[in-house]
């Protein structure tokens, strides 16, 4: 084995042109005692190292030939670095940790829409019951079968590639405002004003005729039962306030319900309600509930 005592190399910080050139020099020496095999391999190792020019930045780089990535000299350089390209099917795919649940609408209904955010990261879809019919969701759940996942095309058997779930939301106990006037498209909103008087009502011929800026039509034929003066009607979550300033207490069914506009804000059809405090007789589950958990357990 050939041993080289004299041989030193000086590398400094002030230039990496000297580093290339001790190699160069290592390299002749060595030529001269390897065999043709093993100087041709290094030759084919020395021509991948090499040493960039400063760029306008005054930054340098250098690749070493045992790395795939080149290495940096600041921290910036690696923060604007761009991994090297993989190809996919070289990838291994690997169970995602963090489950995405997305809730699927008609915007967002269709295949190619649905197929996009389900190789975005989406593992359960919601379906909202109380705004979906049956056939809306027969239409999602059809098109949900048919994506594939990114892990798809790594795996044996393609009965495997739509590990996804579907989570049924149904409605529950709520109260809603009605549609509003004039609102065809669905997409049309009123202004309240604060410190204005609005109406809410509960007899159907209100919510035949559509809410306006003066009065609402409350889905809740109790709605006057369940509230005294002072009391507060949240609407759209909260966005607007209402404060309760008299009720018709002395009606069994759809008593009309005076308030006060706490704060002005944009009102949509179809908006919830809430009232903070207040003792309702809804049930914990209603007819509808019961007929969409029994829909989702056949699915």
């Amino acid at each position: 084995m050939m041993h080289f005592s004299n041989v030193k190399l000086l590398t400094t910080r002030s230039s990496m042109l000297a580093r290339t050139t001790a190699s160069s020099r290592l390299l002749s020496r060595c030529q001269s005692v390897l065999t043709p095999c093993e100087s041709q391999a290094i030759k084919c190792v020395s021509t991948k190292v090499s040493v960039k020019p400063s760029n306008s930045s005054g930054l340098r780089t250098h690749r070493s030939p045992f790395m795939k990535r080149s290495v940096f000299s600041t921290l910036s350089d690696i923060a604007l670095a761009k991994p090297a390209p993989e190809s996919s099917n070289d990838r291994k795919w690997t169970p995602q940790l963090t489950k995405i649940v997305s809730t699927i609408g008609p915007t967002s209904e269709q295949f190619p829409v649905l197929q996009d955010l389900v190789r975005s990261g989406v593992r359960i879809m919601r379906l909202n019951f109380s705004h979906a019919t049956v056939e809306e969701v027969e239409l999602r759940i059809k098109n949900l079968r048919l994506c594939e996942g990114k892990h798809g095309a790594n795996l044996s058997s393609s009965d495997d590639k739509n590990v996804r779930a579907v989570l049924l939301d149904t409605r529950g106990p709520e109260i809603r405002m009605g549609k509003l006037q004039g609102d065809h498209s669905g997409h049309e909103t009123i202004q309240l004003e604060a410190g204005g008087t609005i109406n809410l009502h509960t007899t159907e011929n209100w919510a035949d005729s559509g809410s306006t800026e003066t009065d609402l039509f409350i889905d809740y034929p109790k709605l006057h039962k369940c509230l005294d003066p002072g009391s507060k009607v949240l609407l759209d979550d909260g966005a607007v306030i209402l404060t309760v300033q008299s009720v018709e207490s002395a009606k069994e069914f759809c008593g009309s319900v005076t308030c006060t506009i706490d704060n002005s804000g944009d009102l949509r059809s179809r908006a919830g309600v809430n009232l903070p405090g207040a003792e309702t007789d809804l049930p914990a589950m209603s007819a509808k509930d019961k007929v969409d958990i029994k829909y989702g357990m056949t699915k």
